[in-house]
């Protein structure tokens, strides 16, 4: 080989070395990132982002849009600060704040929302008498209404409030009250409700539900109370989540678990609370069916059903694609992960081409 394209070559490689090495060395990075936050109308609301290095110029995005000091009236920008003096239905949405180098590569950070706290009222109803066997389990039904963040049960029991779980009631996450085993002293009237966590605000079923408990000599049929249909539930990852399973009836039965068939043995993450199974916090494995499932005195398998759907981000994943030059030449792109928040992307233009392969970062989708 010539000597002099020895050395050509040789210089070609060490700078493209020298590029590629740049890649995950030379760009900013977040000390920290916006978070996401639910806040009451009218308040102040503030983002922040701290970038090294302080040389690193910041702006922010809203909606997916480059957003300047007077593209949205009441935000007050500054720097690595997002302000909004008094948050309105105009400031809700998905905020992110960018950093780039002068003429050099960019970072996005992770996309931060902001919404106004609100709850639902719960819809109009009637009075619900319900009469249920003195032992058996009773379910009162309280689904909570929407509500941004989302709503935490409140109960008013016989006259009194009730917002976590007791020896004689299990208030559940759904908003649902379970009573273990019922008795006389249970009798009376029942209203559900729920609170926002944010503003403090409380709305009330307007009628409840009043409960009897008679007293029989034999024992009455295994059913099962809820679910009486098969549920899809999607929770996201590193969540907690409970699988209500609540059974009527006496002798009162004790339900199984089965995930995809398999009985899911009780452990730190996933635990029993009565008949109902409780992840502590959910990881990507806990996706599938699930039943709950019992037997009767009579032989018989009553059964409810689940479907877990666990959200989450998908990793990136690396690549390596073709593309085509405007003069319809071949080119190949290179696609790689250089941190969480950013991708290394370096392309030669063509294959007969001498350009070198050049490194980029640039901001995920």
């Amino acid at each position: 080989m010539d000597s002099g394209l020895r050395v050509l070559l040789s210089t070609v490689l060490c700078l493209s070395q020298s590029l590629l090495i740049s890649c995950s060395s030379q760009y900013p990075s977040f000390s920290s990132e916006p978070a996401s936050l639910v806040q009451s109308r009218g308040s102040v609301a503030r983002l922040h982002c701290l970038v090294s290095p302080p040389s690193a110029v910041v702006s922010w995005r809203f909606r997916a849009l480059p957003l300047h000091q007077d593209t949205l009236p009441g935000v007050e920008l500054s720097g690595g600060s997002l302000t909004i003096s008094s948050l309105k239905p105009s400031h809700v949405g998905v905020y992110q704040c960018v950093a780039h180098l002068d003429h050099g590569p960019a970072i996005a950070s992770r996309l931060a929302r902001v919404d106004i706290a609100e709850i639902s009222q719960y819809e109009d109803g009637r009075r619900r008498p319900l009469s249920v066997q003195d032992g058996s389990t009773v379910l009162i039904e309280c689904p909570l209404p929407h509500s941004i963040p989302p709503a935490r049960p409140r109960l008013r029991v016989r006259g009194e409030w009730m917002e976590e779980s007791t020896d004689d009631y299990l208030v559940l996450p759904s908003g649902n009250l379970q009573i273990i085993s019922v008795s006389v002293q249970h009798q009376g009237m029942y209203k559900c409700g729920a609170f926002n966590p944010v503003t403090g605000e409380t709305v009330m079923q307007p009628h409840g539900t009043r409960l009897s408990v008679k007293h029989l000599d034999a024992s009455s049929s295994v059913r099962i109370v809820y679910p009486t249909a098969p549920m899809t539930v999607k929770v996201q990852q590193s969540q907690p989540l409970t699988l209500e399973c609540i059974m009527s009836g006496g002798p009162a039965p004790v339900a199984k678990w089965f995930k995809n068939g398999n009985e899911v043995t009780p452990g730190p993450l996933h635990q029993r609370q009565h008949n109902n199974l409780v992840f502590v916090m959910v990881a990507r494995g806990d996706e599938g069916s699930y039943t709950c499932a019992a037997e009767t005195e009579q032989g018989a398998v009553i059964s409810a059903n689940y479907t877990v759907n666990v959200l989450g981000k998908k990793k990136t994943r690396k690549g390596v694609t073709q593309g085509r030059s405007a003069a319809g030449d071949r080119g190949k792109v290179n696609v790689w992960p250089s941190s969480p928040q950013s991708l290394c992307l370096s392309w030669r233009a063509s294959a007969t081409s001498s350009s070198l392969l050049v490194p980029l970062l640039i901001l995920p989708a």
